[in-house]
């Protein structure tokens, strides 16, 4: 497979990337709300 990733661990790690990024975003838009 030329050392290509499968589909499915690419759209795996997109998923936990876009969780991470919803996740800070909601913690920074809570902090700036309340500081």
């Amino acid at each position: 497979h030329y050392g290509y990733p499968h589909r499915g661990t690419v759209s795996m790690i997109t998923t936990n990337v876009l969780s991470v990024f919803t996740l800070s975003g909601i913690f920074l838009l809570h902090q700036w709300l309340v500081g």
